[in-house]
């Protein structure tokens, strides 16, 4: 149950560096986004990420947390970079997905 809670916090630190960038505002949402909306995406890409390093790191201990939260986190991002390319307008969808599944893996765990 933890790797999945690993798996939606970093997709969705992914997705929100990716709103982060206002070419991807502009592909997703079709305007870029206020300034105060690019920190709070960047706030919150550093805070998921953060997060699950954090329960990688206690499933699994420091050595092998570190490295599955690396590795996820790269697959999450190739993951958002796909769903950019191909289905830009779904990625807000999956993100709140994600977040509403980091919640319900967080509660049960």
């Amino acid at each position: 149950m933890a790797d999945a809670a690993v798996l939606t916090l970093a997709f969705l630190a992914a997705a929100c560096a990716a709103f982060r960038m206002e070419r991807h505002q502009r592909s997703v949402f079709e305007r870029p986004a206020a300034a105060g909306w690019r920190r709070a995406f960047g706030a919150g890409a550093i805070g998921a990420a953060g997060a699950a390093c954090v329960v990688a790191v206690a499933t699994h201990g420091p050595a092998i947390g570190v490295v599955q939260w690396m590795w996820v986190l790269g697959l999450a991002a190739v993951a958002v970079g796909l769903v950019l390319s191909y289905r830009p307008r779904c990625l807000p969808w999956l993100a709140a997905l994600a977040a509403f599944a980091a919640a319900l893996t967080g509660a049960a765990a």
